[in-house]
């Protein structure tokens, strides 16, 4: 397991991808979160959070002004079960 804390400057986006072995959850700290989760928007805003299952398809998004700080727990540890998603 691990748990980290992010932080991504306005209109930023990562990759849309899944991981095969990995769970998630993330949880806003600060600013307000866009998520593409399993093809639907889902807009997230401090003290919320979103438990991403192995296998679904996502993305988070900063298309705010300001920055967005989140916590990101993953299980197990999900560093090379990255997989980007076309």
């Amino acid at each position: 397991m691990s748990v980290k804390e992010e932080l991504m400057p306005p209109d930023t986006t990562e990759e849309l991808h899944f991981h095969k072995h990995t769970r998630q959850f993330f949880y806003i700290l600060e600013g307000q979160a866009n998520f593409v989760y399993d093809g639907e928007m889902i807009c997230l805003e401090q003290g919320d959070g979103l438990s991403v299952p192995k296998g679904v398809i996502h993305q988070i998004r900063n298309s705010a002004s300001g920055k967005l700080r989140f916590l990101v727990i993953s299980s197990p540890f999900a560093e090379g079960d990255r997989y980007i998603s076309k």
